[in-house]
């Protein structure tokens, strides 16, 4: 067994001394009374001495708990810090896709009436996009709730749109003619008159040779329609 010392000015002092190395792992043998401090022996005061000794068994299971404490501290610390990083990695995942959804336009009753007409007359995608840019960019919030005014104008667009072409007489060349348009505005009926036209020479120039094509396979009985015409006028389909 080991004895220890300890010195300090009052008894409470050295006991903390002792207290701060070794915890409640002591056991006191006793104390006694001595000059303490000064200078070269002079101006020395009275102080404690205590006589000690470790409680090894009762030390090493508190070194352990002191151990088994940190060790629970750091883990809170790592988990603190997990559960921080877990909070900015789904604050970071909000962002981005906060960024990267598109901000959804408020659509208006009605651009979507004039899109809805465009599609179901097959106007193409883009020429309907083009369309409602230029009624975004044309009219006011108050003027978009004025439907006919906006029909009326997308009218006259689609007018100023359709580019015409004057026929060239004494043409020799072969020449294409395209009809493009939306259902039921007259396409099979023009292509039919045309052909008999060039057909017949009524333009006051020679009969040509026609063929008639067409690449409408969604109406129903649009093939058989102009097929009748080309029987009709003799011409190939």
């Amino acid at each position: 067994m080991q004895y220890y010392i300890e010195q300090g000015q009052t008894h409470r002092e050295v006991l903390e001394k002792i207290q701060e190395k070794y915890g409640d792992a002591y056991q006191v043998l006793s104390h006694r009374t001595i000059p303490y401090g000064g200078f070269l022996g002079l101006f020395r005061k009275q102080g404690v001495e205590i006589t000690y000794i470790v409680k090894e068994e009762q030390l090493k299971n508190a070194r352990q708990s002191e151990i088994q404490q940190e060790k629970q501290r750091i883990l809170e610390q790592l988990n603190q810090t997990k559960a921080i990083q877990e909070v900015l990695e789904e604050i970071r995942s909000l962002k981005t896709v906060v960024l990267e959804t598109p901000v959804q336009e408020q659509k208006h009753e009605t651009l979507e009436k004039i899109k809805e007409l465009l599609e179901l007359n097959d106007f193409s995608p883009a020429f309907i996009d083009t369309m409602l840019q230029c009624i975004k960019s044309n009219f006011s919030i108050e003027d978009l709730n004025k439907y006919e005014k906006v029909e009326h104008q997308v009218v006259e667009w689609i007018g100023d749109s359709i580019v015409r072409y004057e026929m060239q007489k004494n043409n020799t060349k072969p020449r294409i003619i395209i009809l493009v348009g939306p259902t039921g505005v007259g396409k099979t009926t023009t292509i039919a008159k045309l052909a008999a036209l060039y057909n017949l020479g009524l333009l006051g120039q020679p009969a040509c040779s026609i063929r008639m094509i067409t690449i409408d396979g969604v109406r129903i009985g649009a093939l058989s329609q102009i097929q009748k015409y080309a029987d009709i006028l003799g011409v190939p389909l």
